[in-house]
């Protein structure tokens, strides 16, 4: 993704509004996680009204790494920002998203307007419901899933797997990088010290001492490096795993509830069928009523109730349709995206990993050649 969001319109009816190509600061000077929540529940609650959440990407979380980063510390600072303006290329560069009115809303809104659009997310029984469904339709499970779906699900299962054991793995080299970045700190200090006593190493010494130096330096570029630009990006994929898993699950729901509904027609046009009435209309009749009245009326009955079924069952069909094509559509989009992020952090990252061994093995080549010298220069020491 580039640095800043990328030139766009937002259209809406017979307006347009441009897309600042940086908003990076104005966020910050907004209540950034407050409004920037409001906008993602305003566009959540948008998107239940179709029975499925298309985000396949996340609001970035605001602790990446939990207990490495201080909450205005001016590196978390500055990487929240770069996280919040990705997550902004990303709205603004999706086909559905970029049209849309809460979109421009957000862009163009003082912090003050904003507020109105807090009460907009779901409320707790609304959630509730959701929660309640997924479950029910979780225990119910779905039947005839198609195959691509089931490819999905497996896809995103593995992919979970794969990239949250990445992002452990690289959190705790980064870690334990830090922890040889505080002790390589101390050792510089200690080179030099011990050249005070020592006359005749004391030169040695001290470029010993100047070679942790420059490669302490190094070192932490490399840590800020990683910290600031891999971590970073495969964190927000063990998020976008997440928000796959329960874009499929939500997909399941809506053909649960569509397998439930067509079930329950079926069973009230057999029941419109069976010749069981025998006993109900003997009995309607010892109080007055005809039996081909009685019939008549249940036969209304069941006749109203399976065209409100059926009703039910086309607005079902509808929306898990428009799912299923809203998902492959999606899917494909984010696929390409994600293989395009994470082979450029990976490229990313190799690339300053050579860069880094590099200038550590310079210092150090320098070093001995200057050892050399002296060496040969003095007739007493063979290096060869």
């Amino acid at each position: 993704m580039s640095g800043s969001v990328v030139d766009n319109t937002v259209s809406s009816g017979n307006s347009s509004v441009a897309i600042p190509t940086d908003i990076s600061g104005q966020i910050l000077d907004l209540d950034e996680d407050d409004d920037l929540e409001v906008f993602s529940k305003v566009i959540y609650n948008q998107l239940v009204s179709t029975e499925i959440d298309r985000r396949l990407f996340p609001l970035p979380e605001k602790f990446v790494m939990k207990g490495m980063v201080e909450r205005f510390n001016e590196d978390f600072i500055e990487t929240r920002r770069s996280a919040l303006h990705k997550f902004l290329n990303k709205i603004a560069e999706h086909p559905i998203f970029s049209s849309s009115e809460d979109f421009k809303i957000f862009l163009t809104a003082g912090s003050g307007e904003l507020t109105s659009h807090k009460k907009q997310g779901p409320g707790f029984l609304s959630r509730m419901g959701e929660t309640v469904k997924a479950v029910a339709a979780a225990v119910r499970g779905v039947r005839s899933r198609p195959q691509e779906f089931t490819d999905m699900q497996e896809y995103a299962e593995a992919f979970s797997q794969k990239i949250s054991s990445i992002d452990k793995v690289t959190q705790r080299i980064v870690r334990e990088q830090k922890e040889y970045l505080e002790e390589l700190k101390e050792c510089g200090p200690t080179y030099a010290l011990w050249s005070q006593s020592e006359e005749e190493l004391a030169e040695p010494l001290k470029n010993v001492a100047g070679c942790v130096d420059k490669c302490c330096k190094e070192t932490e570029e490399q840590v800020k490096h990683l910290n600031d630009h891999l971590i970073p990006v495969l964190h927000e994929y063990v998020l976008c795993a997440d928000t796959l898993k329960a874009v499929l699950r939500r997909r399941d729901n809506i053909q649960a509830d569509f397998e439930a509904k067509t079930e329950a027609l079926a069973s009230k046009k057999a029941d419109r069928d069976a010749d069981s009435k025998v006993l109900s209309l003997a009995w309607d009749s010892l109080v007055g009523r005809s039996p081909e009245e009685v019939k008549q009326q249940k036969q209304q009955k069941f006749k109203g109730e399976i065209k409100e079924m059926r009703d039910e069952l086309d607005k079902v069909e509808d929306r898990l349709e428009w799912a299923n094509n809203a998902l492959k559509s999606d899917w494909t989009r984010w696929q390409k995206g994600m293989r395009t992020d994470l082979r450029s952090a990976f490229i990313d990252t190799a690339e300053r990993n050579v860069s880094y061994y590099e200038k550590c093995l310079a210092v150090w080549e320098s070093f001995l050649q200057s050892q050399r010298t002296d060496a040969e220069g003095n007739g007493n020491v063979d290096f060869s």
